[in-house]
């Protein structure tokens, strides 16, 4: 379970990893790196976002990204570019 909870009332920064049995978290820029035994859904599965299995979140998401592959932590950096707000594809 991630230890790093974010401010109330603030946006912030959210990457997750998946790569193998090993996910990353990072909340800002504050990575956490948690063995799993979680394995991602091919297929027809459903991808939800903004639900965290016991209904919807509350607040609000801005600037979702999803990839094909795993990020390496330096294009995990470059996304959060300080609070900067770099966008994909990078410049």
């Amino acid at each position: 379970m991630a230890t790093t909870i974010p401010p109330v009332g603030e946006w912030t920064f959210f990457a997750i990893r998946v790569n193998g049995t090993v996910l990353d978290i990072w909340t800002g820029a504050t990575q956490e790196t948690l063995a799993t035994t979680c394995v991602l859904a091919t297929g027809d599965a459903a991808f939800n976002v903004g639900d965290y299995g016991g209904g919807p979140m509350d607040g609000s998401l801005d600037e979702i990204g999803v990839w094909n592959r795993a990020l390496s932590d330096e294009e995990v950096a470059q996304l959060y570019n300080g609070g900067n707000g770099l966008a994909y594809p990078f410049a």
